[in-house]
């Protein structure tokens, strides 16, 4: 899996898609072993998915060293845990742009 699958694919998917939505919450439910562990292993405390993953988002799974974006792209456990939030409460995330609002 892409990181754009949780920040920039999720939100339509919320709205147009929800079980497809929902997939890509539970690939990270069921990654989260191997996030910890990546974790571990870089010295952060809590989850660390890695920019790309596979079957089971250990970090070794990622393919882009040269840059070291695998390593280097912080930001993306923030979108997975945005992404897990709106599962939640998708009304709760129209106010920060994740589900889109229909036009009237």
């Amino acid at each position: 899996m892409f990181w754009d699958a949780d920040i920039w694919m999720f939100p339509a998917l919320l709205h147009f898609a929800p079980e497809l939505a929902r997939s890509v919450v539970e690939y990270r439910y069921k990654t989260l072993p191997a996030a910890k562990d990546n974790a571990r292993r870089l010295g952060f405390p809590g989850a660390f998915y890695p920019w790309t993953s596979a079957t089971d988002g250990d970090l070794e799974e990622c393919h882009s060293w040269d840059p070291p974006h695998c390593l280097n792209q912080i930001h993306l456990q923030g979108d997975v845990s945005l992404a897990a939030s709106c599962s939640r409460s998708p009304a709760d995330c129209s106010g920060c742009g994740c589900a889109p609002t229909p036009s009237r």
